[in-house]
C-alpha cells in the first residue's frame, strides 16, 4: 500500500490488493486507451481527467464502469480489469473509488 497527499492535502492511500478498502465502492475510475492514447474527458471544472463517477442503486462497480464510459466518451467497452482501490481522507469526508480499465 502507498500512502501520498493530494493537492488539496487530503491522505490518499493506494492498494493493488483486492479490494482492500471496500467490497462494493461507490466510486468509480476507469483508465482507459483508444487507438494508443489516453481517454479523457474534459471537466469544466477539473480539467481533463479519466472517466468515472458513481454507482448507481441496484448497479455493481463494473456496471458503473462501463456506463460511465459510454455517457462521458461514447465509448463502448464490455469487459474491464480490475487494478485496485484507493481511500481519499478529506477534511469533510472519506471515500473510496474502484479504478479499472478495459481488457
Amino acid at each position: 500500500m502507498k500512502t501520498f497527499y493530494d493537492y488539496y492535502n487530503n491522505k490518499i492511500q493506494l492498494s493493488f490488493e483486492d479490494q482492500p478498502f471496500d467490497q462494493n465502492p461507490k466510486h468509480v475510475f476507469v483508465i482507459c486507451r483508444y487507438k494508443k492514447k489516453w481517454l479523457l474527458t474534459r471537466h469544466r471544472n477539473r480539467g481533463l481527467e479519466f472517466p468515472g463517477g458513481k454507482v448507481e442503486r441496484n448497479e455493481t462497480p463494473k456496471q458503473a464502469a462501463i456506463r460511465e464510459v459510454l455517457e462521458e466518451t461514447g465509448g463502448e467497452i464490455e469487459k474491464i480489469n480490475y487494478l485496485g482501490q484507493y481511500f481519499v481522507s478529506g477534511k469533510k469526508n472519506n471515500w473510496q473509488k474502484i479504478f479499472i480499465s478495459p481488457k
